[in-house]
């Protein structure tokens, strides 16, 4: 049975890149929330934000550092899995489910037609 999971939200603030094991890892939290159409009050309306941790590793991480910011609306695609750890000071142990991502990409349902990410100038006179 398969776990793969496809969530689109927003990123609740800038990946964070590191190395674990020589292997380039981002980490970010996903804000991803269901709007509805509320046919009582005739308005859109929210339902409470999921965050979810979520891991990219290798190269993927490395281009979701440097490409992606706060705020940004993701598509992503990966794996849920669990990890169960004791906190300091703690009786029980805790639960986290984390996204170990195998495919994020922008969400451009919302995004207008002059946005994205900017070519520097001298990139752009050697393509001239």
């Amino acid at each position: 049975m398969s776990n793969t999971i496809t969530l689109m939200g927003n990123l609740a603030g800038d990946p964070q890149l590191r190395h674990a094991a020589e292997r380039p890892v981002a980490s970010f939290r996903l804000a991803s929330n269901h709007r509805y159409f509320d046919s009582t009050s005739q308005s859109w309306k929210e339902n409470d934000a999921l965050f979810i941790e979520t891991v990219c590793w290798g190269n993927l991480g490395e281009n979701v550092a440097a490409t992606l910011r706060k705020g940004d609306a993701v598509i992503v695609t990966g794996r849920l899995l669990s990890d169960e750890f004791t906190p300091q000071g703690a009786e029980r142990p805790v639960t986290v489910v984390k996204l170990t991502a195998t495919t994020v990409g922008l969400d451009l349902r919302f995004r207008g037609r002059t946005t994205g990410m900017s070519v520097p100038e001298d990139v752009a006179e050697q393509v001239d």
